[in-house]
């Protein structure tokens, strides 16, 4: 339930990097935080950055 309620946090998994499950836990923990520290940016700009002009959101 609480999954539900809270906003969605975009990760980037790099699978080539992982051997094991546990590496990529351990990596995508890791990525996680980083993405939590930056969560004040709305996902749409977040989208605009990543990929310019993909999004729907105006500016303006």
């Amino acid at each position: 339930m609480v999954g539900l309620l809270g906003d969605a946090v975009p990760l980037r998994a790099r699978l080539g990097e992982a051997d094991t499950f546990a590496d990529l836990a351990r990596q995508l923990g890791a990525t996680l935080f980083t993405a939590l520290d930056h969560q004040e940016l709305p996902l749409t700009d977040v989208a605009d950055l990543v990929a310019p002009g993909t999004s729907y959101h105006q500016n303006g």
